[in-house]
């Protein structure tokens, strides 16, 4: 399950100032109190819910906070943000519409400012944070209460576990499936029979900045061996990391009125909360089998206002995004469906120095890297999704003049032809959480493998060079299979081999055009570049065994994959005894059974 903690979210929040608005709508006259109950027991506000133009409105900040929700303020837009349970809306002082995972949704009234609150519809808010919820108009008041908990279920060491949310501290975990919850408890689950004894109890402590998960565990053990003195034995310490959340772990034994327990205790701290689980068995259940079954349970965990789940809808603007003064032109909202692609546009502010932004998109374990330059304060780019059919996860990073210095040649002093292209394919900004300034998920509708049909930043064949090549080589034929054959008979003809030098670096497409040489990755670039050109699906592929690595291109020609081996054509050409075009269209399956293993790079 992925978690990604938000961390600049989450520091801008605990600053966060008392809200302060202008222009705003102000409310005269007396108005008539309205009431909101919260699970059958009211909530006490210090300005109450009115009741205007049939909408109950509540104060916007006080609601959030009742119902754990995360909040920001955003002066110079004078727009309220709030985030929970992959839930991120925005709301603007003077607009009825507000913004949901980025899409318009209509709140039906326009916030209200009463006594220093801002005051929204509290059924906006029940419907966006999915809160079931009962009207009395007659007495203008509304029960709110979260709807019924409906059992997820997935697979874990080969053992079924059922999810628990616990709604009201904003935190959820899965546990065995035919666990139960303990009678009388709020949300402690467990097993007791004759055969097996489990109990796991989760516990939130709200704190303050002068606590962290260290010191905190140490004063739970301070005060367990207060209030129970020699009945707890054998107490170790040790830091475990948990997804993305780092963990304390206490383990101690337990004197239970002569029955010895052994006890698990997890402690974590985030937002200035306490998050503390603690496991117990008894002699019935080895120690191992225990932790294995407590840490499944830790590596399930989430809190619902701190992290986002990406195999769920999702949208998030972080920290950067109002730093950098950022608006977008574009409309971009969570599950968006595209055909392939889609468009992101904007501006940023004059003095926010962002040169251009970093977008990676990623499906799965399939990752690639999109560069979106800001000219005159404004970004325009075309984004592919080219892992096919289904959710495509979007993260945006801003670049400063100072993070795209270009590499020194010296650092590819003396590689390897493998350690050249590792680095080559390697993303070239990997995720940095302080420069994130985007989040969201779009939906590809369509199944075509566009994958080994885009540019890239050596495979760049948009470029006007490249096509005229192509076009006065292939301008009278067809088909195909004729276009990659007469392209290909054109490298061996016009290029040479080069071996890998102490100083090599890897050309691109439009570069190889101006030489007569490559390495065999050069030629592969150049060839799958023309290919792509021409709107042929083309691909680069090493081979690897004990005695060497190769590579060559392959081309999608008809319905499957042949491979056309560029890089042996041209370096065996000039064999009396090879033949012409040799390696062109040779037999797949015995070509990749002369490596050990096989995998297409992403260029």
């Amino acid at each position: 399950m992925t978690k990604k903690l938000l961390a600049c979210f989450i520091i801008i929040c605990l600053l966060m100032p008392s809200l302060s608005y202008a222009n705003t709508p102000i409310m005269d006259g007396t108005p008539i109190i309205g009431t909101v109950f919260l699970d059958d027991f009211e909530i006490t506000f210090s300005s109450p819910p009115i009741y205007f133009r049939n909408y109950i409105m509540v104060p916007a900040r006080a609601m959030f906070e009742k119902l754990g929700i995360q909040i920001y303020w955003i002066e110079g837009t004078k727009e309220l943000l709030a985030y929970r349970d992959n839930v991120f809306l925005k709301i603007q002082i003077g607009n009825s519409l507000a913004y949901v995972n980025g899409k318009e949704t209509d709140m039906g009234l326009e916030p209200l400012l009463r006594n220093g609150e801002l005051f929204i519809p509290v059924t906006f808010i029940a419907n966006v944070f999915d809160l079931n919820y009962t009207l009395d108009k007659s007495k203008h008041g509304i029960n709110l209460d979260f709807r019924e908990n409906l059992y997820e279920y997935e697979q874990f060491n080969g053992q079924h576990y059922k999810k628990i949310n616990t709604i009201n501290w904003g935190i959820s975990f899965f546990v065995p499936e035919y666990w139960e919850k303990v009678e009388g408890t709020y949300s402690t689950y467990g097993v007791d029979n004759d055969y097996e004894y489990f109990k796991f109890e989760p516990r939130v402590l709200p704190l303050d900045s002068t606590f962290n998960r260290s010191i905190l565990a140490e004063a739970l053990v301070t005060n367990l061996k207060y209030q129970y003195g020699s009945r707890i034995k054998d107490v170790h310490f040790s830091d475990r990391l948990f997804g993305e959340f780092l963990c304390r772990m206490v383990t101690y034994t337990f004197n239970d009125n002569g029955v010895m327990k052994k006890r698990f205790m997890y402690v974590l701290f985030e937002n200035n909360n306490g998050y503390i689980f603690d496991g117990e068995v008894n002699d019935l259940v080895s120690f191992e089998d225990a932790q294995t079954v407590f840490d499944t349970i830790l590596g399930t965990f989430q809190i619902s206002k701190l992290t986002v789940d990406e195999s769920s809808e999702h949208y998030l603007e972080l920290a950067k995004f109002f730093e950098v003064g950022m608006k977008l032109d574009s409309k971009i909202y969570s599950n968006m469906e595209v055909d392939n692609q889609f468009q992101i546009s904007g501006t940023v502010a004059e003095d926010s120095k962002v040169e251009g932004l970093h977008i990676v998109v990623s499906k799965g374990n399939e990752k690639t890297e999109y560069y979106a330059p800001v000219v005159a304060n404004a970004f325009k780019a075309n984004i592919f999704t080219p892992f096919g059919l289904g959710k495509h996860n979007i993260t945006i990073m801003v670049e400063y003049a100072d993070d795209s210095a270009p590499k020194s040649s010296e650092e590819m002093l003396g590689l390897t032809l493998d350690e050249i292209v590792n680095k080559a394919t390697s993303l070239e900004m990997p995720i940095d959480a302080k420069k994130v300034i985007m989040k969201f998920s779009v939906i590809n509708l369509s199944n075509d493998a566009i994958k080994f049909l885009l540019p890239s930043d050596y495979i760049n064949y948009d470029n006007n060079a490249v096509y005229q090549q192509v076009n006065s080589l292939t301008y009278n034929l067809t088909n195909d299979y004729s276009k990659a054959k007469t392209v290909y008979e054109w490298l061996r003809s016009n290029y040479s081999y080069e071996p890998v030098t102490e100083s090599a670096m890897l050309s691109t497409t439009v570069e190889m055009l101006g030489k007569t040489s490559g390495t065999e990755v050069d030629l592969a670039i150049l060839y799958t570049g023309l290919m792509r050109s021409m709107n042929i699906p083309a691909r680069i592929v090493r081979g690897t065994n004990e005695q060497m690595s190769h590579y060559w291109a392959e081309t999608f020609i008809n319905g499957r994959w042949i491979v056309t081996d560029i890089g042996w054509e041209v370096r065996y050409k000039d064999d009396q005894s090879q033949k012409s075009l040799k390696y062109f269209n040779i037999n797949l399956i015995g070509h990749y059974s002369q490596f050990k293993k096989t995998e297409f790079l992403p260029f």
